[in-house]
């Protein structure tokens, strides 16, 4: 049975929509997909701010590793980019579905998984209800500075490569800069 008073403790806003979620993965302990249209439209955004940090970087981790290797296979080789571009079209659009469609079905699972992880912890380490409703609450809950930290994170190469696109190195090794007045 699940707790209601621990559940709001943990999860703070929204907690009827997950514990109605989370109902049903303790009806069925084989289920894992549920969907959440916040995750869908937030993924990394929503992983943050419900502090899902595991999965943040698991996903965070292979998009990168994705993006790389991306980059070092097609960086400056227009012919390689050319002769597979219908396949590379459907990698990407694969690869951008899952990165968006993972969080969407298993968010809410996650979330069971570590409201199950952080109630067990609370209940080893207190014996008192109110003591365990408080370590709930302050290892649950909602992180808006997770998603600054990420937003900001996130920002960081996108400002420096578009530094870096208005900056043209001559022949000679001189930095020529390309901001100023359009002429």
């Amino acid at each position: 049975m699940l707790d209601e008073a621990k559940i709001e403790a943990f999860v703070v806003k929204n907690s009827d929509f997950y514990r109605a979620k989370w109902r049903r993965f303790q009806e069925n302990p084989d289920a894992v997909l549920s969907f959440n249209l916040a995750a869908l439209i937030g993924q990394s955004f929503w992983l943050a701010y419900r502090k899902l940090y595991l999965p943040l970087f698991a996903l965070l981790g292979l998009a990168l590793v994705y993006g790389f290797s991306y980059g070092l296979l097609f960086f400056d080789n227009q012919e390689l980019l050319t002769a597979n571009e219908s396949l590379i079209y459907g990698v990407n659009l694969s690869v951008g579905i899952a990165l968006t469609a993972v969080p969407a079905l298993l968010g809410n699972y996650w979330y069971w998984r570590k409201y199950q992880r952080t109630e067990q912890r609370a209940a080893s380490r207190y014996s008192d209800i109110e003591a365990q409703e408080r370590y709930l609450q302050s290892k649950g809950g909602t992180n808006v500075a997770g998603v600054v930290a990420l937003i900001l994170v996130l920002l960081v190469p996108f400002i420096w490569v578009s530094f870096q696109a208005t900056r043209i190195v001559d022949t000679e090794g001189f930095i020529l800069d390309a901001r100023g007045p359009l002429t």
